[in-house]
């Protein structure tokens, strides 16, 4: 049973390998925002796209020729027009706006975090998403988050290989959250005569 689910975890680990150049994306539009744009390269890619303090970003009209293109290219296209930064993580694309790093540190509603296994150890590069939007943020290596939330914002914790969490933001300023591992999705493997088929994590 061990060997099994580390073969699923490797497995999901190695479907995020391939370099965004390598992965086929096309795009031709007009004068559309930024959402809708993202939309259709999650669509067309296996990555999805998480905005950290978009900061009105989302609602940007860009215009991009681009068929038969890859995601890299595609991506530098867009950053050129909307000015942002963005970077891969595990199955995420992370976009961060240009100005982010000066603003960050007069927020007023920040909200911390830690994400940890049963073992009480932090977990790098987890997913913290407000419900309903793009925007949202990823664990550093000790776990720890931080992210701009409203009161009654429902913040969702994901993480391949654990079970999805949701957590409503009250009025408390630091979150402890703990991750299960998703038992049921690490033991669907099928044993054939040929080996290992793995099937996908959700």
């Amino acid at each position: 049973m061990c060997f099994l689910v580390l073969l699923s975890l490797t497995a999901a680990a190695h479907s995020y390998d391939q370099k965004l150049s390598e992965i086929n994306c096309s795009l031709k539009v007009n004068h559309l925002s930024l959402q809708k744009i993202f939309d259709l390269i999650e669509k067309q890619t296996a990555y999805s796209i998480v905005c950290v303090d978009a900061s009105g970003l989302l609602q940007k009209l860009v215009t991009i020729d681009a068929p038969n293109s890859n995601l890299d290219a595609v991506l530098k296209k867009l950053a050129s027009q909307a000015s942002f930064n963005y970077s891969a993580v595990s199955n995420r694309i992370i976009i961060k706006t240009q100005t982010f790093t000066a603003v960050k540190n007069i927020v007023a509603d920040v909200i911390k975090g830690q994400v940890t296994d049963k073992q009480k150890q932090g977990l790098p590069g987890v997913s913290v998403l407000i419900k309903g939007s793009k925007n949202g943020t990823v664990t550093g290596q000790d776990g720890n988050f931080s992210i701009k939330a409203n009161a009654g914002d429902v913040l969702v914790i994901s993480y391949i290989g654990f079970v999805n969490k949701e957590i409503t933001v009250g009025s408390e300023e630091f979150y402890r959250i703990l991750l299960e591992e998703d038992e049921h999705g690490l033991s669907e493997v099928v044993v054939t005569a040929l080996g290992i088929k793995k099937k996908r994590l959700n």
